[in-house]
């Protein structure tokens, strides 16, 4: 999206989407919200980037982005992901030093989807 489109979007003026973009200027809050609105993005996002929430919160960063890609997807892409994820937690399903002593072999996972 153009600075120019952002501008309209949020009712602000280019130059103040000028300065934020080059860190000229951080948002208010009420600005993170109606960028995140215009660029389909979570605030919480914005907020952190504006300094309106600590940094030393990268795992909430990155968890809020997970979960609002998370709640982009289709129901069934949901399902699929969280099969994937449990595959991977599942220690039945990792191939640890004994098994390979012993011969035993792990299955293939066909991440297809079904």
């Amino acid at each position: 999206m153009l600075q120019v489109d952002l501008a309209k979007e949020t009712g602000s003026s280019q130059s103040t989407i000028s300065r934020i973009v080059t860190g000229e200027r951080n948002p208010s809050a009420e600005l993170c919200i109606l960028i995140a609105k215009a660029l389909d993005l979570p605030p919480q996002l914005l907020f952190f980037e504006a300094g309106l929430l600590p940094r030393d919160k990268h795992s909430e960063k990155f968890t809020t982005e997970i979960e609002f890609k998370f709640s982009k997807l289709k129901n069934h892409e949901q399902d699929f992901i969280l099969h994937i994820i449990d595959y991977f937690l599942n220690d039945n399903n990792r191939e640890d030093e004994t098994d390979r002593k012993n011969g035993y072999q792990q299955e293939k996972f066909d991440i297809s989807p079904q």
